[in-house]
């Protein structure tokens, strides 16, 4: 199986340049240079340095950011790990790292039944049975203000703490979810990822351990993740391949 691959810097500037709608003439006036420049850079013939891709990018209305992901050996390591376990034992294995970042499944659905929800993410996938990776319990609620009030008083109810992106731990930022920050928590029913939509996803009825649970359908899991995100990317290319 060919391995995927993140875009080069050419890919990535000749993509986002015609999802945008401009020529290359016309990015080269946003970005102050000549169009042989962008010509140059969208041919691979140029390695751009990190403060003129992040100039380019700027010029259409972007904001370039680092950051570390898994190599995709290391996720297709995962995913064949993951393959043949059953549903009971992949969320067993989560709640007995309950106070080590996993979760208990039933447990964060009984806290959250006064708040429509829906399971997504990795969560979603491996409740339908899809052979990924879980850590964080990932959920989707409507992002109105009677839920989020209700979602407010869930954090109180679960002693939760917010994940502080700048200290790397759960501490030292407001609870609030209005307020900017992660939607990482830790909580009495463990870790959970919150995504907020302005409608909920379509979703299937999963039943684990007898219970019935609202799960987004499988075509329109999403996450807000970039691990996840990552390893649902993957999942998916080897699900293709396999077809």
């Amino acid at each position: 199986m060919p391995a995927s691959i993140d875009p080069s810097p050419a890919d990535l500037v000749r993509t986002l340049r015609e999802r945008s709608g401009l020529s290359q003439q016309e990015l080269a006036d946003r970005a102050g240079v000549s169009q042989s420049v962008i010509s140059r850079l969208e041919r691979g013939k140029v390695l751009p340095g990190l403060d003129f891709l992040g100039r380019v990018l700027e010029s259409l209305e972007l904001q370039l950011i680092l950051g570390t992901a898994p190599l995709w050996q290391t996720i297709d390591e995962q995913l064949e790990a993951a393959a043949g376990r059953s549903v009971e034992d992949v969320f067993e294995d989560a709640e007995l790292l309950l106070f080590d970042g996993g979760f208990s499944l039933l447990a964060a659905d009984d806290s959250l039944a006064e708040i429509p929800h829906r399971f997504c993410g990795l969560t979603a996938a491996a409740l339908l049975g899809a052979p990924v990776p879980i850590a964080q319990c990932e959920v989707v609620i409507p992002n109105d203000a009677k839920t989020m009030d209700s979602f407010d008083l869930w954090i109180y109810r679960q002693e939760a703490k917010r994940w502080n992106d700048r200290l790397q731990m759960f501490y030292g930022v407001s609870r609030d979810p209005r307020d900017p920050g992660s939607n990482r928590w830790r909580a009495m029913c463990g870790e959970v990822r919150v995504s907020f939509a302005a409608e909920l996803p379509p979703a299937v009825s999963v039943t684990y351990q007898g219970r019935a649970l609202p799960v987004v359908a499988l075509p329109f899991v999403e996450t807000t993740d970039p691990y996840a995100a990552r390893v649902l990317q993957r999942m998916r290319e080897r699900a293709a391949d396999r077809d």
